[in-house]
């Protein structure tokens, strides 16, 4: 029997996912044996809460997968739409930031910079758990065609939080949680992963 390597099966399920549109439920099936052979699927775990910085809530081994993989997807997207929106930057130098919905970060909705503001390198989206922004790339002539300004970087303030690895004291930026800090890449999505599997309670917010 081939031993099932934790990270590597499930980024490969999770790649997959990405560049196909696999849903969660055959993920799921998949990777389901491989974890419970690892005993690291269980029907009760130990999660963090991004409110109250505290481990306090149980869930299924299945939501807690579903969460890894619907963040995994989030970053992956995150990294691509970076990718997107740097090739096309000389014909389209300005991004929307679009919060869809996404109640923490309303305040950030429709606000217009250039592509190479310094202020993308701590909130391209996604920004957390469950968050739905997005960014769309605009042109000078979309401004007026859209009725848009650019505008001014919100100054970025630092909060005091907690490590969910180990407790300790930490800063972060305002509205932007432990782990989705920095540009989305492939890279860090694939840190995150590994982050997640070997400390699963990460990987799950009581703000679902």
């Amino acid at each position: 029997m081939v031993a099932f390597d934790l990270f590597d099966e499930t980024r490969h399920a999770l790649c997959r996912a990405c560049e196909n549109g696999t849903a969660f439920e055959d993920v799921e099936k998949k990777l389901r044996p491989g974890l419970r052979q690892l005993a690291w699927w269980a029907d009760e775990v130990t999660v963090w809460n991004v409110e109250t910085h505290r481990k306090n809530k149980v869930h299924s081994g299945a939501e807690l997968l579903e969460v890894i993989y619907g963040t995994y997807l989030a970053v992956w997207t995150g990294a691509k739409n970076l990718e997107q929106s740097r090739r096309v930057q000389r014909l389209m130098p300005l991004l929307r930031y679009a919060a869809y919905g996404c109640d923490r970060h309303a305040a950030w909705d429709n606000l217009v910079l250039p592509v190479d503001d310094g202020w993308w390198e701590i909130h391209f989206p996604p920004n957390g758990w469950f968050c739905t922004c997005d960014v769309d790339s605009l042109s000078h002539a979309d401004l007026e065609r859209y009725n848009y300004r650019v505008g001014v970087a919100p100054p970025v303030r630092m909060v005091s939080a907690t490590s969910p690895i180990n407790n300790a004291p930490i800063e972060l930026p305002e509205d932007v949680e432990f782990g989705f800090v920095g540009p989305p890449t492939v890279a860090r999505a694939d840190a995150l992963l590994r982050l997640w599997l070997q400390n699963p309670h990460i990987a799950i917010s009581e703000s679902r």
